[in-house]
């Protein structure tokens, strides 16, 4: 079988983040575990920023002949109404590369970019025998829309790709909360829905930190010595202002002892309204330390010296920073929300995220108390073990089989030529009218005959031998008869 998998998402306003990472690394680990199956790479013209430099990495997975690129148009995102017609152009040219290589299943590794850029996400195979599939991260905007979409435009154009995603085959969820998550969406009831899981990238794992790395780190971060850990977004799913107030009802010697870095990137407008919710709540300058973006070389470090890491999450698709910082040793304390625990699979380094002294007091347990703290340890070392890219690529390719074998075992309907045929008016330019459609009419029509009691709709004398049988009828005639007809099928291109 041949396996595309659309790549835009490294390309994308995603191609930096947790969509970028996982799609990179379950596209490489189907690669590694495809057995028989061929596997193509779909990348976009586009975004040649990066284009180059992505062919090169991709080269070393597979054959530089099967990292197909898409001739696509830039302006099309579908925030702007006025490039419907250009996005419409696109998706036709998307369609058209994927027919080109014919494949047997083809997975959009990131279904909901192109409203606010130039990806080109739009399947449809009414008209082509081949399975597609999509990864589903999350619904979170569809949960929590009334705090994501302030304006009904950007909700049209979300829950527009929502009805667009019922088209799709079937979803491989990242985690068995997104599973459950879709299968309450009444439009999915029919759906194939698999959870697959995924994997953080290998190099985030325990290693030796020398003293001269860690010093410069911490003085150009302003770490007096030990730190408790978050990073993620700071959007209000992710609780940053609970976390604050946790930490900020700890004792004193704790808080002297224990600094909080919240890590992420950061605007100045976020970055002067949580300084002030921080001194609000009675912290000193530097109690709390919004990094702003940090390198993944520096985050294994910032992960491996933690004493603590804290994830107070809503609501996450997988939660990649946990199993991250599960990798790197660090002791892990989280919600007990959506596919946290998921990930924790320990009840007691969980607490209600709604709950700031459920979450201060759990964080003040983990801090002090060192037995409490080497379970935690122990917990991320088993933990982190149960996920793999390859068990991930694996389950994908178990899915595209049995959702390929039982579209090719489907029994088509057997059509009965000898029953009744329809009546159907054929509307089309016809011999021996100057148009390409006008020679196609007339060798398609016998065929088409087979199956329908066709009436051509003209005005002119048709002379060709193969339409000689057909009844004809004018215009006008057709028009004060038109409920006579079981079918009508219009048939024109560009000619007048």
């Amino acid at each position: 079988m041949k396996i595309l998998i659309d790549l835009q998402a490294l390309q994308s306003i995603n191609k930096n983040r947790g969509i970028g990472r996982y799609s990179f690394g379950l596209a490489q680990a189907i690669a590694k575990n495809s057995k028989d199956h061929e596997i193509f790479y779909l990348l976009n013209n586009c975004f040649s920023e990066n284009i180059d430099s992505l062919i090169f990495t991709l080269s070393e997975i597979i054959d530089r002949k099967n990292i197909i690129i898409f001739n696509s148009l830039n302006n099309i995102s579908e925030i702007n109404e006025d490039y419907s017609w250009r996005n419409r152009c696109a998706s036709l040219r998307y369609q058209e590369k994927i027919s080109d290589i014919s494949p047997g299943m083809v997975h959009v590794s990131s279904f909901f970019d192109g409203i606010y850029d130039d990806s080109v996400v739009s399947l449809d195979n009414s008209f082509a025998d081949y399975i597609t599939s999509v990864t589903l991260y999350d619904l979170i905007p569809y949960i929590y829309r009334k705090q994501y979409f302030s304006d009904k435009s950007t909700l049209e154009l979300y829950l527009n790709k929502i009805n667009q995603l019922t088209n799709v085959d079937m979803l491989l969820a990242i985690s068995e909360s997104s599973r459950n998550d879709a299968i309450k969406i009444p439009e999915f009831s029919d759906k194939e829905i698999v959870n697959i899981y995924g994997d953080a990238e290998r190099y985030f794992k325990k290693v030796e930190i020398s003293d001269i790395n860690s010093a410069n780190l911490f003085q150009s971060l302003k770490i007096r010595s030990k730190f408790i850990m978050y990073t993620g977004g700071i959007d209000f799913r992710k609780n940053i202002e609970k976390l604050i107030k946790a930490y900020s009802i700890l004792e004193k010697s704790v808080i002297k002892d224990f600094q909080l870095l919240i890590i992420c990137e950061i605007s100045q407008k976020d970055r002067d309204r949580l300084n002030k919710y921080c001194k609000a709540s009675g912290l000193k300058e530097n109690d709390v330390i919004f990094t702003g973006f940090i390198s993944d070389e520096n985050m294994i470090i910032l992960y491996n010296l933690c004493q603590l890491f804290v994830f107070p999450s809503l609501h996450e698709g997988f939660g990649l920073p946990v199993l991250e910082a599960m990798r790197c040793g660090a002791p892990v304390i989280g919600s007990n929300k959506s596919s946290i625990p998921e990930i924790i699979d320990y009840k007691e380094s969980l607490f209600d995220p709604e709950s700031v002294s459920e979450i201060s007091c759990l964080m003040n347990k983990a801090l002090l108390d060192n037995q409490f703290r080497e379970q935690l340890i122990l917990n991320s070392e088993k933990q982190q073990s149960r996920f793999s890219w390859d068990k991930s690529a694996i389950k994908a390719i178990e899915t595209f089989e049995y959702m390929y074998s039982k579209r090719s075992h489907s029994v088509l309907p057997n059509i009965n030529l000898n029953n009744d045929k329809k009546k159907l008016a054929y509307i089309s330019p016809l011999p021996p009218e100057k148009s390409g459609i006008a020679d196609y009419s007339a060798e398609v029509l016998p065929e088409f005959k087979k199956y329908y009691d066709i009436i051509l709709v003209t005005e002119i004398s048709i002379n060709i031998p193969e339409l000689n049988e057909f009844e004809t009828i004018t215009t006008e005639k057709f028009k004060n008869d038109y409920s006579s007809f079981d079918r009508v099928l219009y048939h024109f291109g560009n000619s007048e």
